[in-house]
């Protein structure tokens, strides 16, 4: 029977707390400082990927089919979460170790975020036309962009204003989608923290 590899999720939240708890528990003013600013590092990486997010908006469900890449998230907060437990009973010639480890992890933890991100990009307009067919209003939207164009170049092709209406229509699908996705992202973080 094969031990099942820890959620990011969980992983995640035990640095979050362990992160806070070092850096109210640190007695050295240095080491604090230190402390705090990976804390904030670590912050918005969670932010920045939807690391604490609930259901499908979680890393977890991203990663369920990358296999590579979640071992890899997971062993990055593993090495995070195993030197925020020794940071607190260190003395301060001792940190130097742990905290260019929690650094050197957290910089992986950013590089590997990045190429989630990216990757995630390329279904991204695919996920913005199904986002847009649950909202009623887009051909509403185009039809008044067309008119606007229409009226603004009155002597511009029809053709040309009808592309500039359906690129005014995506980007406004674009960010919309956009704002939705990162208030889910932020809600979720918000409230794994409380």
């Amino acid at each position: 029977m094969e031990d099942t590899p820890p959620s990011i999720f969980d992983l995640g939240y035990r640095c979050e707390v362990l992160f806070s708890q070092s850096t109210s528990e640190s007695r050295l003013a240095t080491a604090r400082s230190r402390l705090e600013e990976l804390h904030q590092r670590f912050g918005a990486w969670v932010s920045f990927l939807g690391a604490l997010a609930p259901g499908h908006a979680s890393l977890d469900h991203r990663l369920r089919f990358s296999t590579e890449v979640r071992s890899m998230v997971v062993e990055l907060l593993l090495l995070l979460r195993r030197n925020l437990l020794i940071v607190p009973d260190l003395r301060i010639a001792d940190l130097t170790a742990p905290l260019e480890a929690l650094r050197g992890g957290l910089d992986c933890l950013y590089r590997v975020g990045v190429a989630i991100r990216k990757s995630s990009t390329l279904g991204l307009s695919s996920r913005i036309q199904a986002y847009s067919a649950k909202h009623d209003d887009e051909d509403y939207f185009f039809s008044l962009a067309t008119e606007n164009m229409t009226w603004r170049f009155p002597d511009a092709d029809a053709t040309i204003c009808a592309q500039l209406a359906t690129t005014i229509k995506f980007r406004r699908q674009h960010i919309r989608y956009q704002r939705r996705h990162q208030s889910t992202l932020r809600s979720a973080a918000r409230h794994d923290a409380e």
